[in-house]
């Protein structure tokens, strides 16, 4: 998946609480996290998303991410907001990276 360059900001919300993240480090891990996520076969039926991740770019468009975030030692999945018929996973070093970030 690929995001824009010019991010300004990146939200996270989880069960009501929103988490922002405007510093260089997190939106670069946060950018590396989605742009690594390898495409999974076939089309998804999934539960409602863990966490909902919303990037703002400098210009103010947005864009949605939806997060099932699995435990530490497990693999995690993304999906967009704009392709609900397709999902993403990343790896379980990544979803430890998603964890500190959430935290």
């Amino acid at each position: 998946m690929k995001i824009k360059d010019s991010i300004a900001k990146i939200s996270i919300s989880k069960d009501g609480e929103v988490i922002s993240l405007n510093d260089d480090a997190s939106i670069e891990t946060l950018r590396a996290v989605i742009e690594s996520a390898t495409k999974e076969d076939g089309i998804v039926n999934m539960s409602n998303p863990t966490h909902y991740v919303d990037v703002v770019y400098a210009n103010e468009d947005k864009q949605r991410f939806y997060f099932w975030l699995g435990e530490a030692g497990e693999r995690s999945a993304i999906m967009s907001a704009d392709d609900k018929h397709s999902i993403y996973t990343v790896s379980a070093a990544l979803t430890e990276k998603i964890i500190i970030l959430t935290q």
